[in-house]
């Protein structure tokens, strides 16, 4: 495994440097590339028991892509606003932007107000029917607003740069690291 994760490592895919022990809810660049940035949207610290139930994500996935679709904010081009498998947070893809992650660049100000949008939403869910969503009856409003409320929150002392996995912190002989 050690090998595998050096090789992975030496192609240059960031995803397997994270050291998900010490990752934190914040606003993470994945990855610059060919015009686009990939940026992990951190909602929950992993691995801690506590995930984003799918109901919830669901709403927030609807909600954000409405909000993002909506609007050429900041002249960020949005590719994809989706969830991670891990039920951890989302990605949000865009191009035309390729800057330093800092409190005042403008895509963490859009991540901010994109947050605003989902707490003060009323009515009914964008796309939340059956022509247009594959899942509409799975949502939830109410747990969308309190999560993206905790993560702006989260977001009042953002996290920016991924926590590293240290080189040596792996046993060369082990098979399970």
């Amino acid at each position: 495994m050690y090998l595998e994760r050096r090789e992975i490592r030496l192609k240059g895919m960031k995803k397997f440097e994270v050291d998900c022990t010490r990752l934190r809810p914040g606003v993470y660049i994945f990855q610059h590339s060919h015009g686009t940035t990939t940026l992990d949207l951190r909602f929950i610290r992993p691995n801690h028991g506590v995930y984003l139930p799918s109901p919830v994500m669901h709403t927030i996935e609807h909600l954000g892509n409405s909000y993002l679709r909506s609007r050429e904010v900041h002249n960020i081009g949005l590719i994809y606003f989706g969830s991670m498998s891990s039920r951890t947070g989302f990605y949000l893809i865009v191009s035309g932007w390729q800057n330093p992650l800092h409190k005042e660049s403008p895509i963490f100000l859009t991540i901010k107000s994109m947050l605003k949008f989902i707490i003060d939403f009323e009515g009914e869910i964008t796309g939340a029917n059956a022509k247009e969503c594959s899942n509409y009856e799975e949502h939830d409003l109410a747990g969308a607003k309190e999560w993206a409320a905790k993560y702006l929150y989260w977001l009042k002392k953002p996290h920016f740069d991924y926590p590293k996995i240290e080189e040596d912190c792996y046993e060369k002989d082990s098979i399970w690291q």
